[in-house]
């Protein structure tokens, strides 16, 4: 967007500021800590140092030494039934600064900073360490000689050991870099990202976790014809290498399912590394009212990119094509429209399709600044076939289905600005469902007090959802388990910011959150691909139908930020997590559930952060 502006000429008399600033800090805080014997509330102190060097007018030095992030905004509380990792906001203010001089635009996921600090991966007790201690941190960016923007990164994280004593995440050194090149006024460039990731292994982790992982990518793109088309695409190879059992892991995880007994790959326990490739091109006309793209990807099935990155997809082929109209004049009843048309499409390297969608999405300002949206998918037409759902099993024949959300919200310049959603679901020819809506408000009180507050609703049945896998691993005699689930989801996000004055703020965040479920009519996979859906499954027998469950928990973040001295702050931070799922499970009932979430122990931390800044 920024490229298709004008140019700022005739700044002048700016004075240059110091090349270097400081920012030590102290922090005390007192934790709630799960212990043998009960509950704790140990005093910590720690201090580190945030400083900032200009090493040339267009180059930066940032780094960081035992950092703090405890004023940030916690994540919001999910449950995750699918195969896949959830992907969470990344809101440290270091990772946030200057990301976009490293951040391959076109090759979204290779580089996914809440990587580094991560919560454990050998995390098995609620006394165990939830993040990884960063040790430190250093990051440059900026632009060279010739159009060349550069940006590294380097982290150090330290070895975390749990209650048992034994190490739950070992220390681990990440880089990331990017070199890009703008030519031709910056109607072109073309960089160059890379990233390794490389971890100090002991006997507790060494069987688990992958040693080494290296990525690069090439990646570029050109706007020609007046800057009305562009063309851009990325190319890139990965590896990474353990121990046969790490590496086995990797082979059998969500993202390769290699055991899978119709896949594309074969499972070899004896491998010690993997490696792999992919390669993308986009062609898109981006301006002008009618406006197109056509994306185009390919990625092989030993690629790994999730050390440092969150790619979920591989062994995959996929085309995109998509159709906008974007009126740049009002016409009629509204002030500004926009509307696309998707298709999409996927196969593996075996030729079998996983999934196809088509989407169609409208969003219209009327001239009294409301705003509504309507969006409507339709998944999986034709024959397509789910390479996950088994979870290793064979690849199981999609049904249809549909979905068609809603959106509609106020006038940004009034004082009480209402959002309303409403969204509907149906697939596996009317057994799954779901109606969700959610309603709030964003409230301003004046130009110095806001909040807003959302309810939350969903109610939905899916009548394929993965219970377990059962029997002699890699054997004919595997049972593949599904069960109808029918669940309810109920949550409420309230957010809150004053400034009482301008050197002084308070912020709130908090969020109850509660999702019960229960199973039904257990099944196992008969015939995976046959044509007829109840031809799929056959009752299984293994036992009682599984347990269902009442998932309650409860995040909050408040933060005062005083702003003592130019630049130097005062934090003081409550935060309060509560979690409660082994009550009443597989019913649902607001009241009960609420009170039970509340009854949970809460885990508090109360933390005070001083900074001092030092522009010598």
């Amino acid at each position: 967007l920024v490229s298709q502006m004008g140019t700022l000429e005739g700044i002048a008399g700016i004075r240059r500021s110091s090349r270097l600033e400081l920012l030590p800090f102290v922090t005390t805080q007192n934790a709630t800590e799960r212990r043998a014997d009960g509950w704790a509330h140990p005093q910590k102190g720690a201090a580190g140092l945030d400083f900032k060097y200009g090493i040339k007018e267009n180059l930066t030095l940032d780094a960081t030494i035992n950092p703090d992030f405890g004023q940030v905004e916690a994540d919001p509380a999910v449950l995750n039934l699918t195969a896949f990792e959830v992907r969470f906001e990344e809101r440290r203010p270091f990772f946030q600064e200057g990301t976009g001089m490293f951040r391959c635009q076109p090759c979204q996921g290779v580089f996914y900073p809440r990587r580094i600090g991560r919560t454990p991966q050998r995390r098995a007790n609620a006394a165990d360490p939830l993040f990884t201690t960063i040790l430190g941190a250093a990051k440059l960016t900026g632009r060279l000689g010739g159009g060349i923007n550069v940006g590294l990164v380097e982290a150090v994280t330290q070895r975390e050991v749990g209650v048992t004593g034994r190490t739950v995440e070992p220390g681990t050194n990440y880089l990331v870099g990017r070199a890009a090149r703008d030519v031709n006024g910056g109607r072109s460039s073309l960089g160059l990202v890379f990233t390794a990731v490389n971890r100090s292994l002991d006997n507790d982790t060494r069987d688990f976790l992958r040693r080494d992982a290296y990525m690069a990518v090439l990646e570029g793109f050109h706007r020609f014809a007046g800057e009305r088309y562009e063309i851009s695409g990325y190319t890139g190879r990965n590896y990474v290498a353990g121990s046969a059992p790490a590496i086995a892991r990797t082979q059998l995880s969500s993202v390769h399912l290699h055991q899978r007994p119709d896949g594309d790959e074969r499972y070899d326990s004896t491998r010690t590394s993997l490696g792999g490739g992919v390669v993308s091109l986009s062609f898109a006309k981006i301006s002008g009212t009618i406006r197109f793209n056509t994306y185009l990807r390919s990625a092989s099935t030993q690629i790994e990119l999730n050390d440092l990155g969150l790619v979920p997809l591989i062994n995959d082929r996929q085309i995109r094509n998509s159709i906008s109209l974007r009126p740049s004049r009002p016409m009629g009843f509204f002030r500004s429209s926009f509307s696309n048309l998707e298709l999409e499409n996927h196969w593996t390297s075996g030729g079998q399709p996983p999934g196809a969608a088509v989407r169609l999405h409208t969003t219209i300002s009327m001239k009294n600044s409301w705003g509504w949206a309507l969006t409507y998918q339709l998944q999986n037409y034709g024959a397509n076939y789910c390479v996950s759902c088994a979870r290793g099993g064979p690849a199981l024949r999609y049904a249809p289905s549909q979905t068609l959300q809603a959106n509609l919200v106020g006038d940004p310049r009034m004082g009480v600005i209402p959002r309303l959603e409403w969204a509907v679901s149906r697939g596996d020819g009317g057994r799954s469902w779901e109606r969700r809506g959610a309603a709030g408000a964003d409230l301003r009180i004046s130009s110095r007090f806001s909040t807003s507050l959302s309810l939350g609703a969903s109610k939905r049945a899916d009548d394929q959802q993965w219970i377990g896998n059962y029997g002699h691993f890699l054997s004919d005699t595997t049972h593949f388990t599904f069960a109808r689930l029918a669940q309810t989801t109920v949550s409420l996000t309230a957010r809150a910011s004053w400034t009482a004055t301008p050197l002084l703020t308070f912020q709130l965040y908090a969020q109850p959150f509660i999702s019960t479920g229960s199973f039904s009519d257990w099944r196992e996979l008969e015939s995976p691909r046959a044509e007829a859906y109840d031809g799929r499954f056959a009752p299984y027998s293994g036992g009682a139908t599984p347990a269902g469950f009442n998932f309650k928990q409860f995040n909050s973040n408040a933060v005062i930020r005083w702003e003592y001295r130019p630049g130097s702050t005062l934090f003081v931070v409550w935060q309060q997590g509560r979690q409660q799922d082994g009550l009443n499970p597989g019913t649902f009932e607001l009241e009960r559930d609420y009170r039970d979430l509340f009854r949970a122990h809460p885990v508090n931390t109360v933390l005070v952060k001083m900074t001092y800044f030092f522009n010598p």
